[in-house]
């Protein structure tokens, strides 16, 4: 079975504006601008499409992200305790050196996207279409992408404590490069790469999956 790895050109930012999202409506448009240093606890980016845009340093708890539109654009030093983000869609996006408790986004669209160094206790993507993702130098509490539909992912010396694929489609899921814990389902595996260390952690529930018993 031959892999293809993520096919990910972020494109580096032009100059930018700087502005302020106090200002930010629900459902605003954000092009060609830098944020930095904010709070977001006030601002609820229900809706709304960042363009072009860099989002440097910012803090929250709850953040409403429910349908927000992320493209070319990146996301750095983000501490938030949790995110609601159904229907999200990014594309062409670096997340990097992000602290996230909660990144709850069923439903959403990531396409040719990037999260490094960052650390996040659960990234839920349940029913959601993941197409060129890697994911490098992370570390996950639990990884959730029951019912998504998986094409081109690859993660790269990160640590998943739990990771959640029942009825999920993959298609170049590429494990090798993580330290698993917990797997709920080894059927929904089909359509990934492990290493050979990964194979032998997982014989017994392969084995019992296949209806092989196997006994010293």
């Amino acid at each position: 079975m031959s892999i293809i790895s993520p096919r990910i050109n972020i494109p580096d930012l032009p100059d930018l504006d700087e502005g302020n999202l106090d200002f930010h409506s629900i459902g605003g448009f954000e092009e060609l601008t830098l944020f930095s240093d904010e709070s977001l606890d006030r601002v609820n980016l229900t809706g709304s499409t960042f363009s072009e845009c860099a989002l440097n340093n910012l803090s929250g708890t709850d953040l409403a992200w429910a349908d927000v539109r992320i493209s070319e654009s990146s996301i750095s030093r983000l501490g938030a305790s949790v995110i609601e983000a159904p229907g999200l869609v990014m594309r062409l996006t670096r997340i990097s050196s992000s602290r996230i408790g909660v990144l709850h986004a069923p439903e959403s669209t990531i396409s040719e996207t990037e999260i490094e160094h960052s650390k996040l206790d659960l990234l839920a993507l349940r029913r959601a279409k993941v197409t060129d993702l890697r994911l490098s130098n992370c570390t996950i509490g639990e990884l959730d992408l029951s019912g998504a539909t998986v094409n081109r992912v690859a993660l790269v010396d990160c640590r998943i404590d739990s990771l959640r694929l029942s009825q999920s489609t993959l298609k170049h899921l590429d494990l090798r490069g993580a330290h698993l814990g917990d797997l709920d389902e080894v059927s929904a595996l089909r359509g990934s790469l492990l290493s050979y260390e990964q194979l032998l952690q997982f014989l017994y529930p392969i084995a019992a999956h296949l209806g092989i018993a196997v006994e010293d």
